[in-house]
């Protein structure tokens, strides 16, 4: 079975959502223009390493970019990252069994409120 493009970009976009330090580095790049590693290491205490691994699957998956300034990288959340965490929401609900769909369309719909 083939699967489509469009199922594999969701799919990159979940797993790179999958992890807590994941999540904590956007809730982090949404309070700023843009980050280096080390900034980002001090805000959740991992490892710089672990945190270089974890930018890097969020840059993989189109959610921040990175730009270099001098020997040092800064990263921001990537001009597109709220329509693609937009689209995979949109195609987690495509997903639901029919008759859940407007249910789930509802509870998004009041959280975004």
């Amino acid at each position: 079975m083939k699967m489509g493009s469009a199922i594999a970009d969701i799919s990159k976009t979940l797993a790179a959502l999958a992890h807590p330090a994941r999540l904590e580095i956007l809730r982090q790049l949404c309070g700023c223009d843009c980050a280096c590693c080390g900034e980002m290491t001090d805000l959740t205490g991992l490892a710089q390493s672990t945190t270089s691994q974890h930018l890097r699957v969020l840059l993989e998956a189109g959610l921040i970019e990175r730009r270099h300034a001098g020997t040092a990288s800064q990263y921001r959340l990537s001009d597109t990252a709220a329509d693609v965490l937009r689209q995979t929401g949109a195609a987690i609900i495509d997903l639901a069994p029919s008759g859940t769909t407007a249910s789930l369309a509802n509870k998004t719909e009041s959280a975004t409120e």
